[in-house]
């Protein structure tokens, strides 16, 4: 079947050897019979540290089999996330599609493979952020120009990530009540064309089903991933009422106001510091 000594170390997680091996001049990016390098070969078998290291010794992320698959598809078709975490991180490229013609997003979708669906979604806001001022000169022949790497390692980097003011549990417990209570059928979907998700995004969070309630899931989830990838000093709770006003919930905006207002009004009486994120007036 082709393999070499270092696919067979790799897809068993021998770490030792495989260091031994490239020391020695072994090829990194070495293809079995079936095209699948060494990196593949982890990612098959869930070997997180084993991909970490074939990354740091610059392992092609991006080479595909002989039936168009990346590493990141193998990993999204077998649900293993925290591969995908590692290789989405590390560059690799979410938009090549397999001789069937699947992105790995949508393979992950086929497979419920929720976790990984967000975390492709985000990556992929990240990589072309939906905002205006990117329209000029983010277009390229075939499609978008992306802003990658800079935008995925910073986010890997910060060590901002898990205190963002947007990732609040306040802010979760709104987008939550959001979802679950205020919006209809399909109005989700409207906030989700506002703000620039593709329709492939949205057809991809959509295939999950709980039942007939499954919408309001969707739309928390959606929620989260726009969330997620605000600008650092953006008013989440002001840009959440825009957003509402411009899709017709003004209703439901409005309410939000005066809700959060309310609690404003009580920190401040009871001497506590308002939350400047958590306004819109």
């Amino acid at each position: 079947k082709g393999f070499s000594p270092l696919h067979i170390a790799c897809s068993l997680g021998s770490r030792g050897i495989i260091e031994a091996l490239l020391q020695h001049g072994a090829l990194l990016n070495t293809q079995n019979k079936v095209g699948s390098t060494p990196l593949h070969l982890a990612c098959q078998a869930n070997a997180a540290d084993t991909v970490e290291l074939l990354i740091s010794k610059g392992a092609d992320l991006n080479a595909l089999n002989s039936r168009l698959q990346s590493p990141i598809h193998i990993a999204a078709e077998m649900g293993h996330v925290d591969i995908c975490k590692l290789l989405l991180s590390a560059g690799a490229n979410i938009e090549q599609r397999e001789q069937g013609g699947r992105t790995p997003l949508y393979i992950a979708a086929r497979g419920s493979f929720t976790a990984i669906v967000d975390m492709i979604i985000k990556t992929a806001r990240l990589d072309y952020p939906p905002h205006e001022e990117h329209s000029n000169n983010a277009k390229k022949e075939g499609g978008l120009r992306p802003v990658l790497n800079t935008a995925r390692i910073k986010l890997r980097s910060s060590k901002e990530e898990e205190g963002r003011r947007w990732d609040s549990e306040r802010l979760r417990e709104i987008l939550f009540k959001l979802a679950y209570k205020q919006l209809g059928p399909g109005e989700w979907k409207r906030l989700a064309n506002h703000w620039a998700f593709t329709e492939e995004q949205i057809r991809a969070i959509e295939h999950q089903y709980t039942g007939p309630s499954s919408y309001k899931e969707h739309g928390f989830r959606m929620m989260l991933i726009w969330a997620h990838g605000l600008a650092p000093d953006a008013n989440p709770i002001r840009e959440l009422y825009d957003s509402l006003t411009a899709i017709e919930k003004r209703s439901v905006a409005d309410a939000l106001r005066r809700k959060l207002d309310q609690e404003n009004e009580e920190r401040r009486k009871g001497n506590k510091k308002s939350c400047a994120n958590c306004s819109i007036t």
